[in-house]
């Protein structure tokens, strides 16, 4: 599985717009400088350990743009990380890299009510099982629009 970075949002407060950047540092155990949930006045519920960014596939969004005839753009989606050509779900409970930063697959990210606040009524029938991922950061270093996402081998694998 090679898949790749194509996006990278982040959200400097609660409830505001998510903006576009060209690169982010991921901080292993804390999350993507600048996003809110990275920052120290998160609250104890929003900075749950292992539940530091958040991935969602590019083809998801494409799939329930095409099925609600919209066109809302990645950012109006809410998660960090933007991919492509990747099972998300496949990644759950599996360690995978994004360049130099190794991250863990922790559970889906289901669309919340929220979501259809910024988007519209049936976004979350939409992306029912391709809501995204969250992830925990094992390992730090800066991410970037380009870099490949990988499957760490395992110790089964070089067997």
């Amino acid at each position: 599985m090679t898949g790749e970075l194509i996006g990278i949002f982040i959200t400097s407060e609660e409830g505001g717009q998510p903006i576009s950047v060209p690169n982010v540092d991921a901080i292993a155990g804390k999350g993507l400088r600048g996003d809110r949930y990275q920052m120290p006045e998160a609250t104890p519920r929003k900075q749950l350990p292992d539940q530091q960014v958040t991935l969602i596939a590019i083809e998801a969004i494409q799939a329930a743009n095409e099925k609600l005839q919209q066109a809302f753009p990645p950012e109006q989606f809410r998660r960090n990380l933007l991919t492509q050509n990747v099972d998300l779900n496949a990644l759950v409970g599996q360690i995978f890299t994004i360049g130099s930063v190794q991250l863990r697959g922790v559970e889906p990210c289901d669309p919340c009510r929220r979501l259809e606040k910024f988007t519209c009524k049936g976004m979350i029938a939409a992306l029912k099982k391709h809501g995204g991922l969250r992830c925990e950061i094992l390992q730090s270093g800066t991410l970037h629009p380009g870099l490949p996402i990988q499957l760490t081998p395992t110790p089964e694998d070089a067997a």
